[in-house]
This record gives C-alpha cells, structure tokens and sequence, in this order.
C-alpha cells in the first residue's frame, strides 16, 4: 500500500487536477464575504496561509450557500 502523501503527490501534479484547484481557488477568493475577510486582516494574512486554509474557505463558502437556499 502507497503512503498517503505519495499518492497525493502524484494526484497534485496531474494537469486536470490542478486545473480544478485553480478554478476552486477563483471561485473561494471571489466569494464577497471572502473578500472582506481578507481585506480586513490583509496584515496578519499572507498567501501561503491562504493556501493552506483553502479547504476552510471552501467549506465556508459551501456552507453560507447551503444555508441561504435551505
């Protein structure tokens, strides 16, 4: 059995694959309320922390749907 990293690895460097994490991305950062955060705290926040909290974002973003369509 593969070692968990190894196998992600190998899925980050597939072009579809990142391909659909940009577009992921674009969409999390476009989000207006995303977009505020960031501004209000653009000096505590840097881009390699915004690459490592991209799930986060992206499940916020998720979520604030969910609850505005339910």
């Amino acid at each position: 059995m593969k070692p968990i990293g190894r196998s992600f690895e190998q899925l980050k460097g597939r072009v579809d694959f990142r391909v659909r994490y940009n577009q992921i991305k674009e969409s999390v950062l476009s989000d207006e309320d995303v977009k505020a955060f960031l501004q209000k705290h653009q000096e505590e926040i840097h881009e390699d922390m915004i690459n490592r909290s991209l799930n986060r974002l992206f499940e916020y973003v998720q979520q604030s749907k969910a609850a505005l369509t339910a």
